[in-house]
């Protein structure tokens, strides 16, 4: 198995949410299913919510999407996970002001899997 390097962090702020693009993490390649292709919020947005909706693109033969959200690089103890996502789109229950990462993967009927997302790289810097 090959290691992709793929996720997007999210800081919460006090005035908002900010949407950034961290790949230090490496995460497991899986060739069964396309990648998903995360497009909102965009990356570097800054949000007046700390219940933010995630979205991306639909993966062909997806049966489901596996959302996980934490406040360590790592995954380590996830501050929102849900496995069992049925369409593109997931609002995050309410998170506490700092700093959160984010990915997405599809699964199809048998289980299989597709890598984590990855960010965008032609976006950069902060808004806001």
């Amino acid at each position: 198995m090959s290691l992709e390097k793929s996720l997007w962090m999210i800081m919460i702020l006090t005035v908002g949410l900010l949407i950034v693009c961290n790949k230090n993490t490496p995460t497991e390649t899986e060739d069964q299913l396309d990648t998903p292709t995360l497009s909102s919020p965009p990356e570097n947005a800054t949000l007046d919510t700390a219940t933010p909706k995630l979205q991306w693109n639909s993966v062909t033969n997806a049966s489901a999407y596996e959302c996980v959200v934490d406040n360590s690089s790592d995954f380590s103890s996830n501050e929102y996970s849900n496995a069992n996502i049925q369409n593109t789109e997931c609002t995050v229950s309410a998170l506490n002001s700092g700093t959160y990462y984010w990915k997405i993967r599809a699964k199809d009927g048998s289980g299989n899997t597709s890598n984590w997302s990855s960010c965008t790289p032609e976006l950069s810097g902060f808004n806001g």
